[in-house]
């Protein structure tokens, strides 16, 4: 017998702002993993990429869900959380892929010609040239694969962010032997947890478009962190391996009955369908109204302050980061900058690599 959520809240109402949830298709690959329907609405935000202890809060816990998909046990609290395997894990779990058959692949940078032509050059220095590159879809990418290619690489893509996206890039993951990493993504932890060998190049620096409040959200001195960041640079392939299968939440693979009754649980206590923004001095009902009236997700989480910084500053900014020397030694003026620009929709947008191919 499938659940029905059992709240007074009709969250089928709210979906439309339930984005996190529904990203990549994670609410789905959940209902399947507790044997819901897919009609059923759980309204929790969860982390797409990897949270390995380098955030101050679980990454993406300040969504504009009610509830948190935590991975891991330790963590702060700040919404009623539970603890359920990564969408990446319960994907693996319900399909095959195919054995390596191919040697290596590079997972690329930000899409952008000073990231692309950087990267290369290090490459070429340390006789790393027998590889096929990963491109993220961001911003000009169809640029960046251009560049690569016109530099005999073969390119891949995982393709748009749409429910069948960790499927294809399980099944690009799944052929080869070697992962060759220059930034800490979710790529790396992804490919570890599949048994692949991870190659780092610590050396390495880039820039992208990032929020302005980056280090309110990222704890750059992290001590669980840099243990981490260490394992993957110094570590055998077991070790890298079980770590990665533990921030991805292998461990609660088999416990997927208790994790529908506690999601049941905690669904059916919510007395509203937001993210209270507890420590937010705009009252909850005003924040709530507005959301609902505007149908703007950011009106809930906003502050007095959020609404000055971005009327009055802007919100975007330059980052320049040599990200593995940052989780090693700590921020420092030679591994990380951020420099405010002026927001361009489409353009500077937050996770577009800096400068854009066209912007040239």
């Amino acid at each position: 017998m499938q659940a029905k959520n059992s709240s007074n809240i009709d969250f089928k109402k709210y979906i439309f702002f339930y984005k996190n949830a529904q990203y990549l298709g994670a609410s789905d690959l959940l209902n399947k993993f507790i044997s819901n329907s897919d009609e059923v609405i759980i309204p929790a935000s969860v982390s797409h990429g990897v949270d390995f202890y380098h955030s101050h809060f679980l990454q993406d816990m300040d969504a504009i869900e009610p509830l948190h998909w935590a991975c891991r046990k330790d963590f702060v609290k700040v919404k009623p959380t539970f603890i359920a395997p990564h969408p990446w894990t319960i994907n693996l779990s319900l399909s095959n892929y195919s054995n390596s058959s191919k040697s290596s692949l590079l997972i690329g940078p930000p899409p952008s010609k000073d990231n692309d032509a950087n990267l290369l050059s290090i490459l070429k220095k340390k006789s790393i040239v027998d590889f096929d590159i990963l491109i993220k879809p961001k911003g000009d990418f169809k640029s960046s694969i251009e560049f690569w290619n016109k530099h005999g690489f073969s390119t891949r893509t995982a393709g748009i962010a749409d429910k069948n996206f960790y499927s294809r890039l399980a099944q690009i993951l799944s052929e080869y032997q070697n992962i060759i990493c220059p930034t800490i993504s979710s790529a790396l932890f992804f490919s570890a947890s599949m048994g692949k060998k991870i190659i780092t190049i610590p050396e390495y620096s880039y820039k992208v478009y990032e929020n302005m409040n980056y280090l309110d959200e990222v704890d750059t001195e992290s001590l669980k962190a840099r243990d981490i960041v260490k394992t993957i640079i110094n570590g055998n392939l077991v070790e890298i391996s079980e770590l990665s299968q533990f921030l991805l939440g292998f461990d609660y693979l088999g416990e997927a009955s208790a994790i529908k009754k506690e999601i049941l649980e905690l669904s059916a206590s919510l007395i509203h369908p937001f993210n209270i923004y507890e420590n937010n001095v705009i009252p909850y009902w005003i924040r709530e109204f507005l959301t609902l009236s505007l149908r703007k997700q950011k009106i809930m989480r906003f502050s007095p302050q959020d609404y000055f910084d971005l009327f009055s500053k802007g919100h975007v900014g330059v980052m320049t980061m040599a990200e593995f020397d940052l989780r090693l030694n700590g921020k420092n003026k030679n591994n990380f900058n951020l420099e405010r620009v002026k927001f361009i929709p489409e353009k500077t947008e937050p996770g577009y690599g800096y400068p854009q191919y066209s912007q040239l």
